[in-house]
C-alpha cells in the first residue's frame, strides 16, 4: 500500500514538472481579420499600421495568430510609410507576409478555435466587413464562447449590424472607432463610403464614445475592446493580451506613440512639459507627426482662434528641431489670422533664409510688410 502512494505521488510529481496547467501550457490563440476590399480598389483597403502594430505585439506576448478576409487568399493593404519601425519589422517577418498573402476564408473557420478576434480598420471594412454574414455568424459564435472581440478603428463596423434575436448585439455597448470628425478631417474620400461608422454603431443603438480627434482612446465593456484611430492600435492589443489572462511583455513604445502621448498631454496644458521633453528626448518623437497634427488642427479651427492658437502651439512645439517650407508657411497664415503679424514676419523669413525661391511666402511677406 506504502509503495503504491509512493509509485503514485511520483507519477503526480513527473506529470506536475512536465506537463504544466492546461492555461499555462496551451497558447492562446488570435484571430486577425483583414479586408478584402484593396483587390478591388487600393484606396479602400485595410491599415497595414493597425496590422503590424497589433501582430507584433501579439507574437512578441506567445499567442498563435490567424489571418482572414472575406474571400481568403492575397489581401493588399492602403498605402503606408515602410519605414516606421513596426512596418519594416512586418516586412521583414516571412510568416506574417506569408499570411498577408494566404490569408484564410472567414466562412472556413469556427468560433471554438480562437480565444480572440481582433478586427483590422481601413475603409475596406466598410465595404465587405459591414454585415458580412460569415463574419457576423463568427463574431456571435465567439461572445457565446465569451472570447475577446476587439476592433481598431474603422473595424468597428464590423460589429454594427450583427443581432442577437430581435437586438443588435452591441445594444448598450461602451464602444468607440473612427469619429466622423475623424472622416471629415482626415477621409480624402468620406463622401465615396457607404456608411460611416459613429453613425452606425449610435443607429443600432452603441454606447458610442469617442475623445478628440486622432489621439489615443481605448474602450473596453466586458469582454469587448475597441480603439478609436490607429494610434490607439497599441492599447486595443496589448488589453486584448490581458483579457487572456497574460501579462503583456515590456517594450519599448513606437515613435508615434510617444509623439501622441506628448500632444495628449499639452493638450491637457502641459506645453511647457513638451516643450522641455522635446528638448531633453527629441530621438524619442516623431516630429513631422507633432507637426502634421498640429497643421490638421489648425486647418479645421474655422473661426475659433482659441482652438487655432492651441493647434500653432502644437506645431510650434517643433519648429525648433524641423523645418518643411509649406508647414511654416501655413503656420505664418495662422499668426496672421491670430494678429500676430510679428511672429509671422519672423516665420516668413525663416522660411526664406532656408529656401528663398518659396513664392508663397515671398509673396505673403511682401502683403504683410
Amino acid at each position: 500500500m506504502m509503495k503504491n502512494a509512493i509509485k503514485l505521488f511520483f507519477i503526480i510529481s513527473l506529470f506536475a514538472i512536465f506537463c504544466p496547467a492546461h492555461a499555462q501550457d496551451k497558447a492562446k490563440s488570435v484571430l486577425m481579420v483583414v479586408s478584402s476590399y484593396g483587390e478591388e480598389d487600393p484606396k479602400f483597403s485595410f491599415e497595414m499600421d493597425e496590422f503590424s502594430q497589433a501582430y507584433l505585439i501579439f507574437e512578441a506576448n506567445g499567442l498563435t495568430i490567424s489571418v482572414a478576409s472575406p474571400k481568403g487568399g492575397n489581401v493588399e493593404a492602403g498605402q503606408f510609410n515602410k519605414d516606421k519601425e513596426y512596418n519594416s519589422a512586418l516586412l521583414a517577418h516571412p510568416k506574417a507576409i506569408e499570411q498577408l498573402k494566404n490569408t484564410l476564408k472567414i466562412s472556413d473557420l469556427k468560433a471554438n478555435d480562437f480565444q480572440a478576434i481582433y478586427i483590422v480598420g481601413g475603409k475596406g471594412p466598410l465595404f465587405d466587413l459591414y454585415r458580412e454574414p460569415s463574419l457576423e455568424k463568427l463574431i456571435l459564435e465567439m461572445t457565446k464562447n465569451r472570447s475577446v472581440i476587439s476592433a481598431i478603428c474603422h473595424g468597428s463596423i464590423a460589429l454594427a449590424g450583427i443581432k442577437e434575436g430581435k437586438d443588435y448585439l452591441i445594444k448598450g455597448i461602451k464602444l468607440t472607432g473612427f469619429s466622423e470628425q475623424e472622416d471629415i478631417m482626415f477621409g480624402k474620400s468620406s463622401n465615396k463610403l457607404p456608411v460611416l461608422l459613429e453613425s452606425a454603431l449610435k443607429a443600432n443603438e452603441a454606447v458610442y464614445l469617442k475623445a478628440e480627434p486622432m489621439l489615443p482612446f481605448l474602450v473596453v465593456d466586458g469582454r469587448f475592446v475597441t480603439g478609436q484611430n490607429p494610434y490607439s492600435t497599441t492599447l486595443v492589443a496589448e488589453v486584448v493580451v490581458k483579457e487572456l489572462d497574460l501579462d503583456p511583455v515590456t517594450r519599448t513604445p513606437y515613435r508615434d506613440e510617444m509623439s501622441m502621448r506628448l500632444v495628449s498631454k499639452v493638450l491637457k496644458g502641459d506645453l511647457e512639459w513638451g516643450k522641455a521633453e522635446l528638448k531633453k528626448n527629441m530621438d524619442m518623437y516623431d516630429l513631422e507627426l507633432i507637426a502634421v497634427y498640429g497643421y490638421y488642427r489648425a486647418m479645421h479651427a474655422n473661426e475659433d482662434k482659441q482652438s487655432l492658437g492651441t493647434a500653432v502651439s502644437i506645431v510650434e512645439l517643433v519648429t525648433p528641431y524641423y523645418f518643411q517650407e509649406d508647414l511654416y508657411h501655413a503656420l505664418a497664415t495662422h499668426y496672421i489670422k491670430l494678429n500676430n503679424i510679428e511672429r509671422a514676419k519672423e516665420v516668413l523669413n525663416t522660411t526664406l533664409l532656408q529656401v528663398p525661391e518659396h513664392k508663397a511666402s515671398v509673396d505673403l511677406l511682401k502683403q504683410i510688410n
